[in-house]
C-alpha cells in the first residue's frame, strides 16, 4: 500500500466518522456524538502529521483538495445542526421560564398564622 493510499484510507475513516457524528446527532445521542468527536480530533491530527510528511503529486494534490472540499461540506452540516438545536434548546429554556413566572406569580401563598401561647386578657 502506498502512501498516497494510506492516507486515502484515513480520509475515509474521517469522513465515515464524520456521517457517524451527524447520524448520533440526528438521532439525538449526544453522548456518543461527543466520544465521536473526541476520536475525531485524534484523526485529524494523524491526517495533518500524516500529509504533512508524504509527497503528493499533482493529481494526488488535486484529489486530496477534492477530498477536502467534502469533509468540510460535512462538517459545516453538523455545524448548522448544531446551531439549530441550541437555538432550539435556548427558545424551549425561554418558554419554561416564562411558564414558571406566570405559574409562580398565580400561585397563593399560604401564610402560616401564628398564635400567641399565653393569654394576656386575664
Amino acid at each position: 500500500m502506498t502512501q498516497f493510499e494510506q492516507v486515502k484510507l484515513i480520509y475515509k475513516q474521517f469522513i465515515n466518522l464524520t456521517n457517524e457524528i451527524n447520524d448520533l446527532i440526528v438521532k439525538e445521542d449526544y453522548k456518543n456524538a461527543i466520544l465521536k468527536v473526541k476520536f475525531k480530533d485524534k484523526l485529524i491530527k494523524k491526517l495533518f502529521l500524516t500529509k504533512k510528511t508524504v509527497k503528493f503529486t499533482k493529481e494526488e494534490k488535486q484529489q486530496i483538495q477534492a477530498i477536502d472540499k467534502k469533509i468540510s461540506e460535512e462538517n459545516q452540516k453538523i455545524i448548522d445542526a448544531l446551531k439549530n438545536l441550541h437555538s432550539e434548546v435556548e427558545q424551549e429554556l425561554k418558554n419554561t421560564k416564562k411558564k414558571v413566572k406566570i405559574s409562580s406569580a398565580y400561585t397563593v401563598k399560604k401564610e402560616k398564622r401564628q398564635g400567641i401561647l399565653i393569654d394576656t386578657f386575664e
